[in-house]
This record gives structure tokens, C-alpha cells and sequence, in this order.
């Protein structure tokens, strides 16, 4: 290591020798080691951009030769810069072995520049690596010199300039990342190259000048003065200046050469995958000149034109268009060009093109226009569209066809539905009539079968019609003000008997937020809970079936209706809501039913805005529900009325009908009624009749031979006005349920519209309706009339109908009010300790209790009761206590009315049969079972004189109303059997 401190220690007495510097070697030296910078960053970035790591690779290498070379001249023209006055050499093998650390940090220098970004730690060891390099560069090629004077290093200076290599190293490789930064500008890559080169140039220059300035020349024995610099010096430098250029410039071109290359690959590539994807397009890709020149066809767009791409290129496009869109080509390009108006240019439509044998092919074209430096193109896309057309015709066929036959259909139906309900308003209307007549025994049995199976046909007519009406969105609903608690207890009133009959318990819970009024379709609202309740009655063996009514979260209001009966199997769950489905397929022939009770719930549910949905577990039951929008509606108060016994004064009325048997019935009917009937067989007729004499009214059928009734009800109108005469009334008769024929009748000037089967009252009220006829007095009469034979109390005809006999109607009644002495006891106990909640529940058990023996007034006097005591209404409660303890007052009045107008039917009630006679009347009724017949006359006895079984007789009693004989049988048998067992009890 002596050596390594004999370079740097010398006497301060010795002898140095000065020199000085050449100043235009010394600018060469710094031009070239800012050429060279600047040169490497502008290939350093060039290499960032080759789509390939290997040209990347060879590039940099290609560039640090550079960048390494103009270094090392750099530093040896800085060397031939310094005049020492005596003549120097140098050794060329150490020479030219000091230019590899320079590439060697050029390497290291570009690699760096090359990443997009660079790190603190990166930009430090890339530093010491780049300043270590150029460092042990200049002092090896400082070692080369061959001289006479020895040369030593000033230790200061030295360290200097190596801090100085490194430093200045780091600022060159940071001005290529943060000079940007910096600057706050974007700089072309040339600009930015350049300052680059300039601040590393100028690094590398002062590290070479400040190395220089660390050298002491030591003058010896063997150094000879000279008064001059060597004159070679000049020239050498001037070569190495040339030489450099010149691997610099071969640097460049062969940095272009690479990356023309790498162009024309990314360029190859492209084409290729456009060529590829354009081939492999679904749709024909045609493109041409905006002189219409076709420059290339894609294999779609050959397929579809028949013509080859060679065929094709370099001739006008008009050429794949048939007249006379070809001669219009042109005209549309040139007009776009000039004007930017599109017609084909950036839409899509749907053309005609020319196929190559001469062929029409329909195609939807799309044309697209591309705007290049040079030139402007136009690309079109072309699709074949022949199956599509041909796809839409028979569509469009398929639709006539479907409309077609549903007008086919719509008309059938109107038809059937006049061809049945026609001879069905004559069965119905005289087994009416004769059930009031005086009949055998054996004749009103027979009537009684008849009136039932064709009530029962026509319920099976409504609802296919029904169901068609929906499918044809003809159904229009009926909105009007109602209330929730007066509709749900209607409903379970109506079907409370139907479950009692099964032994089913028959409950509803009305949340206590419902309003009191609702603005909606109650009629539609009713037909949906009596065919979902109906369904849950029908399929429930035993158990209960509940009603649920609440507010739900988004302000609408659902029904809830769970019973615990048969279940629905998983797998039928989703056809549940089908027209003609039912849970399997034992269900028809065990219960009876079309299958469309569901499928029209759903249809009307849906038609008021609202949704059904269900859950079911096979085995234990189901849980059917759906919610409907109700806007709030206003309280109606209804009045007290009746038309059973409608009086309307005497009138002349004309009938026209094409079937006898309708003129007939309604002749008797209107006859019964007082009026004065005169009857004709069709339109025609009609007119003559109405020109002859005067009429109060005429009711005309619809569809009638000869002339029908919307021609005769025009005629005769239309010559009425020409004789100046008062328009005669006219009210349709028509069988039809579509709601196009109602406003048929209506654009006729027909008056009013009456349905077949006709309903007597209901056309009534329809005539009384259609002349301004004031039924108030009559119905005041009527319900006088009425009020003489029983209390308004008690609802008669519901009491009937729901407990089919009124000793047993009687029976209950009185328990109920036995019963009632005690409930009024427990209230006025609960309203002195204000026990609001008992209260609230005692009156609605009691709600459902009066509506189901008929007791309306008590009933919505509990259900206000009931309000009250929700609301904590004290004085409302004691209010209502006292109404309700007078209206069971006024029950028991009531009753003792009933009982005086039933005395007969009471007293031949309690004559009681022996179980010998009891037994052969079951016997009796068996046997007729078993005919598929019944003996009204048998079963009033079995009604009248078993009591004790009052139960399995009701449903015995329900088995022959739905003609459910098979199972009336076996509950007689069931019944039979019961009583010989008490009959063998009582023996022993």
C-alpha cells in the first residue's frame, strides 16, 4: 500500500510543474460530452417505447456505447486541452481499457433513465455506481501518461472530485425525472432531452476539470522543457472528435434501424389482428374511398355480395346495389363531404343489396366515417336481415292468426253465453214460479233438483265467462266508498254457515288502524274472499280457517286467510294462480269446481294494482295472501230499504224475444205483477207493434232474426223524432257479458241494459230506474209491512239462511241472550276500572257472534263499542253500553215476534218421532242417496225431529245442497249408526 501513499505525498519543496489549457480543446471537449448526454437520453427514451424487451435490451446497450464513448473524448480531449510544456505519451492499452468503466456507468445510467419513475434509494446507488465509473475513468486515463515529470494527486483535490463525480452523477440522473416536476410545463421529449444533455454534459465536464485540477506534475532529471505544446495534440483530438461523431451518428441510425423495426412489427401485428377480427366479424365490413372506390371486402361481406375481395378492390362500390340506390352512391358521399349533412353516414338502416348472380338480398346497412391525415374512408357494415323479415312475417301471420281467433273466440263466447243462459233464464224463472204453485210431494222434490242444478250451471258459466273477460282485459271495475268491516263481516256471514256445517271455526281480525271508509272495487274485493275463504272452507277437514286484515308498511291493505287444511304439494305451488289447476288432480271429482276460483283472484287482485301470493305445507294447511292499494274513501250512510216487494205503478209494456219460453216467463212475471204485457218474435215486429199503439216501455232482446234489437230500437227512435213524437224507453235484454256490446246498446239509444238469466227484482229497480219511477214510498211501505211480521232486530232472511230451521234459530237466539245478561254484568265491571283492552276484545268475540245469528244492529253497535274502547274513549263506551243494553231489550221483543209468527212451524217441530220412524226416515233418504236423489219433504223431518245430532244433520243437510250424495250417504250411515248405539244403551 506504500505506493498508494506515495501518490498522494510529495515535499513542499519540490519542484511542480504548471501548465496551462488549450480554451478551444477545452469548449470541444464540453460540446462533446453534452452531444453525447444528450444523444443517450434522446435513445434512452426511444428504447422506453420498443414493444419488445430484447430491442429494449439492445437498444440501451447500444446507446450506453454511445454515451460511454463520448465520455471517455470527452475526458481524453480534456487531457490533450492541458499544455505541461513537455512532451507526453500515452500508453494505449491503459487508454483504451480506461473507456470501459466509462460504458460501464453509462449502462448503469441508462437503465435507470429508462424506468418511468425513480426512487431515493435508486437515484443513490445509481449515483455512486455512475460517479465511481466516470471517476475510475479519468484517473486510469490519467495513469496512461508516458511523461518525464512524475505525477502525484493533492489528496484534498482528489476527494473532491470523486464527492463531485457523485454528486453531479445523481443531479444528471435526476434532471431526466424531476425537471418536469420542476419546470410546471409539459416539454417535447427533444426540449427536455436537451436540457437534460446540457446539465449532464456540464456535470461530467466539471468532474473532469476538478480531477485535473487534483494532478501535480513533479519535475525530475529526465524531464525535458519544451516551449511549446506538442502540435499533434490538436490533430489527435480533432480525429477522436471525428471518430466520436461518427459512432454516435451510427449509434443513432442504428437505434432508428431498430426502431423502424419494431414500427413495422407493432404495424404487422396490427394489421393482422385487424385483419383477423374483420374476417371473423359476424356482420359484412366493406370499405372505400370517398370516391366510392372499394379498398377491401371481409369474408362476411363475400359470402353475402357472392363476389371475391381480388374481384372487387379497386371498383366502384355502386356495383354491390341494385337500382336505384347505385346511381344515388355518389351523390350521398359528396354530399356529406361537403356539407355534413348525414342521410347514411353514422345511422343505420334497411336497404337492398346486389348480390353477385343478380339476386335482391335485404340487408341493414351502417356507414361509418373515418377521417385519416391524407385521406378520408368510409366503412360500412352490412348485415343479412332475410331470416329476420321472414322471422317478422310469420310473426305477423301468427298474430292475425291469434287475433283471428281471439275475435273467434270472443265470439263464441257471446254466443254460447246467449245459447245457454237463454234457455237457463227459462228453467230458472219457472221452477221459480212453480216452487210457488202448489206441488205433490214427488213434483217439488224433482223442481227442487231441477232449480238447483241449473243455479249451479249457471255459477259454472260465470265463471268461465268471467275468466275470458279477464284473459280479454274487458273487465272494468266499480269503485265506490265502503267500509272494510262491513264488507269482511258480509263475507263471513255468508260462508260462517257453509263452515259450521263441517265443524270448522270460522274467525276474522280486523286491525284496529283500518279506517272506517275506503275508496275502492267491493264488489271485486267480495267475489275474491268468498272464492279464497270458499277454497279454504271446501279443502279444510277439520280445524279452523281465520281471516286477517292489516295496514301494511307501505300503506296498503292485505288479507290474510290461513286454514289447516290439506296443504299444497311444493311442486304445484307455482300453478296454483292457472286457470283450470287445482292442488292434484282427485280434486274435481272430490270437491267439485272448475279451478278458475284462484286464477280470477289473481287476475282481479292484480287488476286493482295489488298481488296475491301463497304458502302452503303439505298435510298442514295453507296461508293464501294478498295486499291491494286503497286510497281513504267517506263514510256512507245507507238507508234502510227494501225491494222484495217493489210496487211499480201499472204499466203497457211491449217484450220482444226470439225464444217463446222468455216471452212466456216474462209475460207471467209482469202479468203477476199488474202490468199489461204485449209480446213480439223479433225486431220487425217490434217497430209494426210500436207504430201501432203506445207503450210505457219495451224491453228488446239483442240478437233476434229478421231485424235484431239495436236496428229495431234505432228505428223506431229515428221515425218517433221524425213524427215529432216522445222517444219510448227501450231496455235491452242480452245474455251477453262483454262490455263492447253494453256500449252497443248504449250508441243504439236503448235506455237500460237487463242480463239474462233475468233477475225479477233487478229489473224492477232497472224499469223503475229508466222511467224516474220513486220506489222510496213503496220500499217505506214494503219495510212497514215487513216491520209488522218481525223486528228490524233480527235480519229474517239471513237467520233463515244461515240456520236453515227456526226452531233451531230460536234455540240459539235464546242461549244467546240468557248469555248476554251476563256479558252486560262483566262490562259495566270493566268499564268502572277503565280495562279499555278486555273491553276491546269481549266486543269484537261478540261482533262475530251477532253477525252470525243475524243480529246486524247489535253487531256494528259492538264494532263502534269496540273502536271506542281502542281509543280510550270513556264516555263513548259508556254511551254505547247503554245502546247495546237496550237493543237486547229490544231482542227479546223481537224474538217473541218470531215466535209468534212460527208458532205452527215451532209447535210441528216438537212433535218427535220415534227411533223406529227416525230410522226409516234415514233409511229413506240412503236409498235416495243413492239415486243421486233427495226428498225435501225427508229431510225437514230428519231436520225437524233429530235435534240432538244437530250437527252431522247440518252437514247431511249441505252433503244434498251440493249434490254431494256419495258423502250425504255415508253421513247418514254415520248418523244411523249413532243411534242404534244410544238405542242399545238405553235398552241395557
Amino acid at each position: 500500500m506504500n505506493w498508494l501513499f506515495e501518490l498522494f505525498n510529495y515535499p513542499d519543496n519540490t519542484q511542480l510543474l504548471n501548465g496551462n489549457y488549450n480554451l478551444w480543446l477545452v469548449a470541444l471537449s464540453v460540446v462533446i460530452a453534452i452531444l453525447a448526454s444528450t444523444m443517450a437520453l434522446q435513445i434512452s427514451s426511444q428504447a422506453a417505447q420498443f414493444s419488445k424487451a430484447r430491442l429494449r435490451q439492445i437498444s440501451t446497450l447500444v446507446g450506453a456505447v454511445s454515451l460511454g464513448g463520448g465520455v471517455w473524448s470527452m475526458h481524453f480531449i480534456g487531457m490533450l486541452a492541458f499544455d505541461l510544456h513537455t512532451h507526453v505519451d500515452y500508453q494505449w492499452g491503459l487508454t483504451l481499457f480506461s473507456m470501459l468503466p466509462s460504458i460501464a456507468a453509462s449502462v448503469v445510467a441508462l437503465h435507470l433513465l429508462g424506468q418511468g419513475e425513480i426512487s431515493l434509494k435508486q437515484l443513490l446507488i445509481g449515483g455512486i455506481l455512475v460517479g465511481s465509473g466516470i471517476g475510475t475513468m479519468h484517473y486510469t486515463g490519467m495513469a496512461a501518461m508516458q511523461m518525464g515529470p512524475m505525477l502525484h494527486y493533492h489528496l484534498g483535490y482528489f476527494l473532491l472530485s470523486i464527492v463531485c463525480a457523485v454528486s453531479l452523477a445523481m443531479l444528471a440522473l435526476w434532471v431526466r425525472f424531476g425537471l418536469r416536476k420542476v419546470l410546471h410545463a409539459e416539454m417535447s421529449e427533444w426540449a427536455l432531452n436537451l436540457l437534460g444533455g446540457i446539465v449532464m454534459g456540464t456535470a461530467i465536464s466539471s468532474m473532469h476539470y476538478i480531477g485535473m485540477a487534483a494532478a501535480r506534475f513533479i519535475s525530475s532529471e529526465n524531464t525535458a522543457m519544451a516551449a511549446t505544446g506538442d502540435s499533434n495534440s490538436l490533430l489527435l483530438a480533432l480525429a477522436i472528435t471525428l471518430t466520436t461523431m461518427l459512432i454516435t451518428f451510427s449509434v443513432v441510425a442504428i437505434n432508428l434501424t431498430l426502431k423502424y423495426r419494431d414500427i413495422s412489427l407493432i404495424a404487422l401485428a396490427s394489421e393482422t389482428r385487424l385483419r383477423a377480427m374483420m374476417d371473423t366479424a359476424a356482420d359484412g365490413i366493406v370499405t372505400i374511398t370517398a370516391e366510392g372506390i372499394i379498398i377491401n371486402l371481409n369474408k362476411m361481406a363475400e359470402e353475402l355480395f357472392g363476389w371475391s375481395n381480388d374481384e372487387v378492390v379497386g371498383r366502384k362500390v355502386n356495383m354491390l346495389m341494385p337500382s336505384p340506390y347505385s346511381s344515388e352512391h355518389d351523390n350521398y358521399l359528396h354530399n356529406y363531404l361537403s356539407t355534413g349533412e348525414k342521410k347514411i353516414i353514422g345511422t343505420g338502416r334497411e336497404v337492398q343489396a346486389l348480390h353477385k348472380d343478380g339476386h335482391v338480398v335485404p340487408i341493414r346497412l351502417a356507414v361509418g366515417h373515418v377521417q385519416l391525415p391524407k385521406e378520408n374512408l368510409f366503412v360500412a357494415f352490412v348485415s343479412d336481415i332475410s331470416e329476420r323479415l321472414q322471422f317478422e312475417k310469420e310473426l305477423r301471420l301468427a298474430k292475425e292468426v291469434a287475433e283471428n281467433s281471439a275475435q273467434t273466440k270472443s265470439a263464441f263466447l257471446a254466443n254460447m253465453s246467449h245459447e245457454i243462459r237463454t234457455p237457463m233464464n227459462a228453467i230458472i224463472g219457472f221452477g221459480d214460479l212453480l216452487l210457488e204453485e202448489k206441488l205433490t210431494t214427488e213434483q217439488h222434490k224433482y223442481l227442487v233438483n231441477i232449480n238447483k242444478a241449473a243455479k249451479s250451471l249457471l255459477h259454472l258459466l260465470n265463471d268461465i265467462l268471467h275468466s275470458a273477460k279477464l284473459e280479454q282485459g274487458k273487465l272494468e271495475l266499480e269503485h265506490s266508498h265502503f267500509s272494510v268491516h262491513e264488507l269482511v263481516d258480509g263475507v263471513i256471514s255468508t260462508l260462517w254457515i257453509q263452515a259450521r256445517h263441517k265443524g270448522l271455526e270460522l274467525s276474522f281480525d280486523l286491525d284496529h288502524t283500518l279506517l272506517e271508509a275506503y275508496y275502492g272495487a267491493p264488489d271485486r274485493l267480495r267475489q275474491v274472499l268468498i272464492n279464497i275463504i270458499g277454497n279454504s272452507i271446501k279443502f279444510t277437514e277439520k280445524g279452523s280457517v281465520s281471516l286477517k286484515v292489516f295496514i301494511t308498511d307501505d300503506g296498503m291493505v292485505q288479507f290474510s286467510i290461513s286454514d289447516t287444511g290439506l296443504g299444497i304439494a311444493p311442486d304445484r305451488l307455482d300453478k296454483i294462480f292457472e286457470p283450470f289447476t287445482q292442488a292434484d288432480a282427485s280434486m274435481t271429482r272430490r270437491f267439485g269446481g272448475t279451478g278458475l276460483g284462484t286464477s280470477i283472484s289473481k287476475q282481479l287482485i292484480e287488476l286493482m294494482g295489488g298481488s296475491i301470493w301463497v304458502n302452503s305445507t303439505l298435510g298442514q294447511g295453507s296461508c293464501f295472501e294478498f295486499k291491494v292499494p286503497l286510497p281513504a274513501g267517506v263514510k256512507t250512510v245507507q238507508e234502510n230499504s227494501t225491494t222484495t216487494h217493489l210496487n211499480l205503478p201499472k204499466l203497457h209494456i211491449l217484450i220482444t224475444d226470439d225464444i217463446q219460453q222468455n216471452l212466456d216467463l216474462l209475460q207471467l212475471q209482469l202479468t203477476k205483477a199488474g202490468h199489461t204485457v204485449v209480446c213480439a218474435t223479433n225486431g220487425q215486429e217490434a217497430v209494426d207493434k210500436v207504430e201501432q199503439e203506445h207503450f210505457d216501455l219495451v224491453l228488446m232482446d239483442v240478437q233476434m232474426p229478421v231485424m235484431d234489437g239495436l236496428t229495431a230500437s234505432q228505428v223506431i227512435h229515428e221515425r218517433q223524432a221524425a213524427q215529432k213524437c216522445e222517444a219510448t224507453p227501450i231496455i235491452a235484454l242480452t245474455a251477453s257479458v262483454d262490455v263492447g256490446d253494453r256500449l252497443a246498446v248504449k250508441e243504439a239509444g236503448m235506455q237500460g241494459f237487463a242480463s239474462k238469466p233475468l233477475d225479477f227484482k233487478e229489473l224492477c229497480l232497472e224499469i223503475a230506474r229508466v222511467l224516474n219511477i220513486d220506489i222510496s214510498n213503496s220500499a217505506t211501505a214494503s219495510s212497514q209491512s215487513s216491520k209488522t211480521k218481525t223486528s228490524v232486530s233480527i235480519d229474517e232472511e239471513k237467520a233463515l239462511q244461515l240456520w236453515l230451521s227456526w226452531p233451531v234459530y230460536i234455540a240459539e237466539i235464546d242461549k244467546y241472550i240468557d248469555e248476554s245478561t251476563e256479558q252486560m254484568k262483566k262490562l259495566q265491571t270493566l268499564l268502572s276500572v277503565n280495562s279499555f283492552e278486555v273491553i276491546a276484545q269481549l266486543s269484537h268475540s261478540q261482533v262475530g257472534v251477532c253477525g252470525n245469528l243475524a243480529l246486524p244492529i247489535l253487531s256494528k253497535s259492538f264494532t263502534k263499542l269496540e273502536t271506542a274502547s281502542k281509543q280510550k274513549d270513556l264516555e263513548k263506551c259508556h254511551e254505547l253500553a247503554d245502546a247495546i243494553k237496550d237493543q237486547l231489550e229490544s231482542l227479546v221483543e223481537s224474538l217473541t215476534a218470531i215466535k209468534n209468527v212460527h208458532t205452527k212451524t215451532i209447535e210441528n217441530s216438537s212433535h218427535s218421532l220415534s227411533s223406529d220412524e227416525l230410522l226409516s226416515v234415514i233409511e229413506r233418504l240412503k236409498i235416495l242417496a243413492g239415486k243421486n236423489e233427495l226428498d225435501e219433504a225427508l229431510l225437514a223431518t230428519l231436520n225437524n225431529a233429530a235435534q240432538d245430532s244437530h250437527n252431522i244433520v247440518e252437514r247431511i243437510t249441505n252433503a244434498f245442497d251440493n249434490f254431494d250424495f256419495e258423502l250425504a250417504a255415508e253421513l247418514l250411515h254415520e248418523l244411523e249408526q249413532s243411534l242404534n248405539l244410544e238405542s242399545d244403551h238405553a235398552n241395557s
